[in-house]
């Protein structure tokens, strides 16, 4: 079964990654480096099907803590960013996890699903029923 990123989400990382060759890696990107951030990378890492491409955070002792823990895994050397529209704009990158700030998470998996990034976000994804439908809309969209 060939993996495709479609399939890595919808299995939310499960047996299909099991299987997958290396040849075959979903790159993710991390926006949001505090501690949530890091926790979901270390699991992320220890999937070989997975490979870390990028860490995004403003925060720079966060950034530079999480691209050390990154590093230590062999073959996991993402690039730091310090604005998430320009890791939306990295083609390699895939798929992106945001564990931001509350606040956050409305414009970044909207902005995220613009660029066509398959996105996993940690609750809440917003704040009103406006902006929820707005996300339903855009999801929609974005296939």
């Amino acid at each position: 079964m060939a993996l495709n990123r479609r399939r890595f989400v919808m299995a939310g990382g499960g047996a299909v990654l099991a299987q997958a060759a290396p040849s075959e890696q979903v790159v993710v990107a991390i926006i949001g480096s505090g501690g949530r951030g890091t926790a979901l990378m270390a699991v992320f890492q220890k999937n070989p099907a997975v490979r870390v491409g990028a860490i995004c955070d403003v925060y720079e002792p966060n950034l530079e803590r999480a691209l050390t823990a990154a590093a230590k895994v062999p073959g996991h050397q993402p690039r730091a960013y310090r604005d998430y529209k320009k890791l939306l704009e990295d083609k390699d990158i895939e798929a992106v996890v945001i564990a931001t700030p509350d606040h956050w998470h409305h414009r970044m998996l909207l902005d995220a699903l613009a660029a066509g990034k398959d996105v996993y976000v940690e609750k809440p994804l917003c704040q009103t029923p406006e902006q929820g439908v707005e996300l339903v809309e855009a999801e929609k969209r974005s296939k």
